[in-house]
């Protein structure tokens, strides 16, 4: 297929390749900011020509009025004659190239004798620095060239006060440093001080000159953004390998997040934004390692926003982390995976004084949590911090993903056990007993469907309580020796687990959202069917998730958000729904997609993670049908995505091993490209030869199983079966995994039974 005629200029100018077109997304003129790409390196982020910088863990703003601090973008430098305070722009085009991380502004001079391009962005290699690179072209010009170029700030912000600033020679150059204290704290408990905020600007010429001696010339300035000075000179300093390293580190995400289809040019463009922004708010792997200031998490709008105190996120952490951003990250990224965990370790204690102060054992995690962990939620969506309880569950259920597909045993010991352990001596403390039912429940909580709270015996937060308790139990188990763990605190764990009420219509054959939910009451997205994905209930038959499917899918409101759709995609699929999956995939990005960067929004949200995070979930464990499960990663029934003959994933990383997933129309195929491995591969049933550079084929399923197990501490960690009366559970049969099972097997077969 040949390049779009729009690209010839592009090509020509030598900035693009016809191969990378998608990766490109270009205009003539600037949208409003609000549809403008956000760029970010795990560390900063900031709006394309926006006027602030926000940095990773850096707030203002006390309690629900924290917020991103907005720190002046010293490092928005614009060409005069593009510059978005211009009402008119000639020869402009604006380009987003999500290959190289930057936005770049091209100027065609009027008369055909030169043309300029200015590329801006975070640096991938230098994470606390932001780049601006000017190239000047002669063409047909036969005269000196002058560039007007403008610093577009004011210098000041209501979150930070700065001192006056000073000046400094570094390499040569002229820099002013400025240096300056966040206004407020977020909660005095868990927070001495304001942060430390230190801007690097070099001085900067008002006319860039290419003199008659020359054809092409490049100038490039640094600006960074730091907590201490020493670190931002250290940063520019080190600039003259920048921009080679950054190319570098941007092609390693590529690596990672490059899902490629082919035969349908518009939603492989949609696979690399979304891939873009996503990973956009984490660092690269080597900044990961090397990086000397906690991580402190991923915000539904991304680290680009979040400045004002208006905003619906404010640049918080809610379960869109875990449950939305975090799945596609594990498989892919498990490095970045580990660092979105940390992050709730990290503030922990703040979680530790909720469920105490709301007299709960263990962590209470807030539904919205900032830089100290304490509960930042705004007063008008307190029902949502009140009742949205199975955020501490979704956080441990994410945890229990990463210990399955790692058997990470270092991080079991040094956070993972803890985790898993004080978030189900939450559950064991807010689970209540129902003597008539001999069962527990959970009353007073909201589900994921958020026009429903103060409700009893939510199915979605039950279950994912359920999974909680028993990661618990087995966590208690594995590291008893390192956390405070008593062996009847971990049965009554299990006891609560296993037992844990989840309400089903037989007449009807289907799961009601809560006690009292009445078939066919509106709901405002996605809930009860998150049972079949992602928490991967298995102890209802796939009658009752097709009911499910059909009688939630028809009351959804229209206007929910993204991630609604996409999870009816995936759970239509587990029951061979095709057609239907097909349409709720489409229904999962096409109305919240922006031109012409391709930004996801949700109730005006722009650069919303949340939708990019979900619908990459329906791409690898929906169509490309991958899933990591206890002991195993299974691909199962692969199909490439509507009006496409190709789907390729680059990048799957299952225990110590590392593969290609290429999916086609006649099959599919896993290349292994590291390390050793330790893994048993069954494909379409058959045992194959482990071998670290080969290929395997199937067409139904593909199963790796680790050739050996961890040493678990003779512990077991029980699969999920629930609704377990506590006298069916016996005075011993909580002891060992074979007498759960057996139970669980005799639960299941009297629940068939009576749906018969």
């Amino acid at each position: 297929m040949g390049c779009p005629i729009l690209a010839l200029l592009l090509i020509t100018l030598g900035v693009v390749t016809c191969n990378d077109l998608n990766y490109l997304f270009s205009d003539t003129s600037l949208p409003a900011p609000s549809l403008r790409p956000t760029l970010a390196n795990g560390n900063l982020g900031f709006v394309a020509y926006g006027d602030s910088v926000h940095m990773n863990g850096v707030f203002n703003g006390v309690g629900p009025l924290s917020h991103r601090a907005r720190i002046p973008n010293f490092a928005n430098v614009q060409l005069q004659a593009c510059a978005d305070s211009f009402l008119v722009t000639t020869g402009c085009t604006y380009q987003l190239d999500m290959q190289k991380g930057m936005f770049r502004t091209i100027y065609n001079d009027p008369a055909g004798e030169y043309y300029v391009i200015h590329d801006v962005y975070p640096s991938r290699y230098l994470h606390k620095t932001i780049v601006n690179r000017v190239r000047i072209q002669r063409l047909s010009s036969q005269s000196v060239i002058q560039v007007p170029i403008a610093r577009m700030t004011t210098g000041s912000s209501s979150d930070v006060t700065f001192g006056d600033p000073k000046r400094r020679d570094i390499n040569g150059v002229a820099y002013n440093v400025l240096t300056g204290k966040t206004n407020h704290l977020e909660d005095d408990r868990y927070q001495s001080s304001g942060h430390d905020i230190c801007i690097i600007y070099p001085e900067l010429p008002s006319l860039l000159i290419l003199n008659l001696d020359k054809t092409a010339e490049e100038f490039s300035f640094y600006t960074s953004f730091t907590n201490v000075e020493l670190e931002g000179i250290s940063e520019i300093t080190s600039s003259t390998l920048e921009k080679t390293q950054h190319e570098v580190r941007m092609l390693e995400m590529w690596e990672k997040y490059g899902i490629t289809v082919d035969g349908n040019a518009g939603l492989d463009r949609v696979l690399k934004a979304s891939a873009f922004y996503l990973s956009s708010s984490l660092l690269s792997y080597m900044n990961v390692r090397t990086s000397g200031y906690p991580f402190y998490g991923m915000s539904p709008s991304g680290l680009g926003h979040g400045g004002t105190e208006s905003s619906n996120y404010k640049g918080h952490s809610l379960w869109d982390t875990e449950k939305w951003m975090f799945p596609t990250v594990l498989l892919v990224d498990p490095n970045n995976a580990r660092q979105i965990l940390h992050y709730r370790s990290f503030v922990s204690k703040a979680a530790a004084d909720r469920a105490n102060d709301n007299e709960f054992e263990g962590w209470q995690f807030p539904w919205e949590s900032a830089f100290t962990g304490a509960e930042v939620t705004p007063k008008d969506r307190e029902n949502f911090s009140q009742y949205q309880h199975h955020i501490t569950a979704d956080i441990a259920y994410a945890a229990r993903m990463y210990f399955y597909a790692t058997h990470n045993m270092n991080w079991m010991q040094s956070e993972g056990c803890r985790l898993a352990y004080e978030t189900a001596k939450f559950w064991k403390s807010r689970a209540e007993y129902n003597e008539e039912t001999d069962l527990y429940e959970i009353h007073r909580v909201g589900g994921p469907n958020e026009s429903s709270y103060n409700v009893s015996n939510n199915a979605f937060t039950n279950v994912v309580a359920a999974h909680n308790l028993l990661f618990g139990e087995f966590a208690g188990c594995l590291c008893k020796q390192t956390i405070d763990s008593s062996a009847a605190e971990r049965q009554k764990m299990a006891e609560i687990g296993l037992g844990m009420t989840l309400s089903y219509d037989e007449e009807q054959n289907f799961t009601p959202q809560h006690d009292g939910y009445v078939k066919g009451t509106t709901i405002s997205q996605a809930d009860t069917i998150l049972l079949g994905y992602p928490l991967e209930y298995h102890s209802f038959d796939k009658s009752t998730k097709s009911q499910n499917l059909e009688a939630y899918t028809h009351v959804t409101r229209e206007d929910c958000p993204s991630m609604t759709w996409a999870m009816y995609a995936i759970n239509h699929l587990d029951v061979d729904q095709v057609e239907q999956a097909n349409a709720m995939f489409a229904k999962s990005y096409q109305p919240y997609l922006q031109p012409p960067y391709n930004v996801w929004t949700v109730d005006g949200q722009e650069n919303f993670l949340s939708g990019a995070g979900a619908f990459l979930q329906a791409v690898v464990n929906g169509y490309a049908g991958v899933r990591v499960r206890q002991d195993m990663l299974a691909i199962t029934k692969p199909r490439v995505l509507p009006n496409t003959n190709r789907l390729f994933i680059p990048q799957i990383n299952y225990m110590t091993s590392k593969f290609s997933l290429e999916i086609t129309l006649n099959g599919a195929t896993i290349v292994f490209t590291m390390g050793n491995l330790p893994l048993t591969v069954i494909a379409d049933g058959v045992q194959q030869e482990p071998c670290a550079s080969c290929s395997y084929s199937f067409k139904n399923q593909l199963v790796l199983q680790p050739a050996s197990s961890p040493d678990l501490n003779g512990c077991t960690l029980r699969e999920t079966i629930i609704g377990i009366k506590v006298a069916d559970q016996g005075d011993g049969a909580l002891a060992t995994g074979a007498n759960i099972f057996v139970l669980a097997v005799a639960s299941i077969l009297t629940l068939l039974f009576q749906r018969g």
